[in-house]
């Protein structure tokens, strides 16, 4: 998965199947089929995607040894809506699913992606944990693409005491969000250069495990970690990988908020676009700027802050029964998408906000007996939240509430007569919601 993209531990390889929803246009090369939409890609773009791709193919091939027969399927998403997922790119099989868009269009640029790729060459080796699946897709996209190494930020965290253990990511990857992928990288570089390539590719063919380690390279994964760590403690370390341990500390909070929300888009947010520009701006002014450039990091993570409370208070909205309370909720939710830069989150919580605000003034006129005025609030909040289409069970919750409501209006002749006919019409409304 490529870490380029908003974060480097975030991409996962995943088993979510794509979105069919885009209309989309095919092209095919010798080794590809691409799955894209013409309003986002020319004809000259998708054309240097497959002609890069191509060149990787052949490239990554002859390092790993693969002889892939079966077409490798590229859905390239032009945009987060039809996507409608969180991590930019993942891989399932021979099939991967990618999202263009992060700071700058990548598809727009070739592709060149060699990360993903990596993975669907591999699949037919086997499939594997993530220490050798990542460390495989870093080797590659690091270390012999981008001649860079994760020796160096290993050796950094060695020297630091944080080094996380190969034992503990192999029982649980993710136990280290901000490192894994370059100690896993940096392990299979080792593996690889050590024992060579076909040694490795005989681990990644069987599952792994400390037996298998040991049936493979005939020493245990203890001593085949002290020989790995010998060897990074050698590696050049330059300001450059000082500063990829800086940015990575720099967005631990905000990242480790995002794992936490899950692969799966929340069901009340959209995209924290805010929090995505603060890591943006970085990329933007790094090389200009370095120290400015680290300025800009704080808003990601503020970003990915107010957005998970914003989520929450959006859910404790819906769950709240009281009016005031209600449209008091959703009204905090906006200001914390706001902050987050989810836009479309900021427009519906801003529409429950009114809703239930003219549901309370509604109700205020009522006990007022200014019924014109009450019925003019009352049409307001019905025409909103007709517009919202809530789940089922949020429904039924807006439905009892107005039940109640009409169980204390009191029959009689004159304004009693209004009241209770307002009530009734309320009622009519959120039938109508619900059967919407």
């Amino acid at each position: 998965m490529r870490k380029g993209y908003l974060l480097a531990a975030l991409l996962l390889m995943t088993v979510f199947s794509p979105i069919q929803a885009v209309d989309w246009q095919e092209y095919e090369s010798d080794h590809f089929i691409f799955f894209y939409s013409p309003d986002h890609l020319t004809d000259d773009e998708i054309m240097a995607v497959a002609e890069t791709q191509e060149a990787l193919f052949a490239q990554l091939s002859g390092i790993l040894g693969t002889d892939c027969q079966e077409k490798i399927v590229y859905y390239l998403y032009g945009n987060r809506e039809d996507f409608q997922g969180i991590p930019g790119a993942y891989c399932t099989g021979s099939t991967v699913v990618y999202l263009c868009i992060f700071c700058v269009d990548i598809c727009k640029n070739g592709l060149n992606d060699s990360h993903e790729l990596t993975h669907s060459l591999a699949n037919t080796i086997g499939f594997q944990h993530g220490l050798l699946a990542e460390g495989l897709a870093i080797y590659i996209e690091e270390y012999v693409i981008a001649h860079q190494n994760p020796h160096a930020i290993a050796q950094i965290l060695y020297t630091e005491n944080r080094l996380t253990p190969l034992e503990d990511i192999m029982k649980d990857y993710w136990c280290d969000i901000l490192y894994n992928y370059d100690i896993s990288g940096s392990f299979t570089i080792f593996l690889i250069e050590e024992y060579g390539m076909d040694t490795y590719k005989a681990l990644y063919s069987m599952p792994l495990g400390y037996a298998t380690i040991e049936e493979v390279y005939g020493k245990s994964l203890d001593e085949l970690e002290q020989e790995w760590i010998q060897t990074i403690q050698k590696a050049d370390v330059t300001q450059k990988e000082r500063d990829i341990v800086r940015y990575r500390d720099s967005i631990k909070e905000g990242l480790a908020i995002y794992l936490d929300l899950g692969f799966l888009p929340p069901d009340y947010a959209t995209y924290p676009a805010r929090a995505e520009e603060g890591i943006c701006l970085f990329r933007e002014k790094y090389k200009e700027n370095p120290e400015e450039a680290f300025g800009y990091l704080p808003q990601f993570n503020e970003g990915m802050v107010a957005w998970k409370e914003a989520i929450e208070t959006f859910e404790k909205g819906l769950e709240a029964t009281d009016l005031e309370e209600k449209a008091e909720l959703f009204g905090r939710a906006q200001e914390l998408y706001r902050v987050a830069g989810d836009a479309r989150m900021v427009e519906r919580s801003g529409n429950f906000r009114e809703a239930y605000e003219a549901l309370v003034i509604t109700e205020k006129y009522v006990q007022e007996n200014k019924m014109v005025q009450a019925e003019e609030e009352l049409e307001k909040a019905k025409e909103l939240l007709l517009t919202l289409r809530e789940p089922e069970e949020q429904v039924d919750l807006l439905d009892q509430h107005i039940r109640a409501w009409k169980d204390r209006c009191v029959p009689g002749w004159g304004a009693g007569f209004i009241i209770v006919l307002l009530c009734v019409l309320l009622m009519k409304g959120f039938v109508k919601l619900k059967k919407g």
